[in-house]
């Protein structure tokens, strides 16, 4: 019983460390452009939606607490879980449920501006057999949520 406490605090104790690293102003938050400063990432949507996956008070922070639940969600989860998670991420309305407009938005999010110009556009847009590159994220949300959507309900779910 003792080991195990003793483990629990040396991870608590590391977790703080890591903690403290992140919080670069020394504030005892982590803030968006923290994060996204020490990981390297671009503060795209994407990267945003995941912060406020985390930031369960929705202060633009995490805390310590925060911090902690997101570190356990990302590496305690199992299959199941990390489905979960992608789909909280991507259901930015929080309804359980993804719309056309939530779809549309991830396939805008995972074309990005690959889908307005470059070697990946001209390569999507032959395939859809299109040139206007919003008409191709409509196109493509479309054939999407057609054809995950089992129950034609116009939505998806995630079980």
């Amino acid at each position: 019983m003792l080991d195990h406490c003793v483990q629990r605090a040396q991870q608590v104790d590391r977790l703080q460390s890591c903690f403290r690293i992140l919080d670069l102003d020394k504030d005892n938050t982590i803030g968006r452009t923290e994060l996204l400063r020490v990981i390297g990432a671009e503060p795209t949507r994407f990267a945003l939606d995941i912060f406020r996956i985390f930031d369960t008070d929705g202060n633009g922070n995490l805390d310590f607490v925060e911090f902690v639940g997101a570190v356990t969600k990302v590496c305690t989860a199992d299959r199941g879980g990390l489905e979960r998670f992608a789909f909280r991420i991507v259901d930015t309305n929080g309804s359980g449920r993804l719309d056309f407009t939530e779809l549309q938005r991830v396939v805008t999010t995972v074309y990005g501006k690959s889908v307005d110009d470059g070697m990946e556009a001209g390569h999507m847009f032959s395939v859809v057999g299109r040139e206007n590159s919003a008409k191709v994220r409509t196109e493509t949300a479309e054939v999407v949520l057609k054809a995950l959507d089992g129950d034609n309900s116009g939505v998806l779910t995630v079980s």
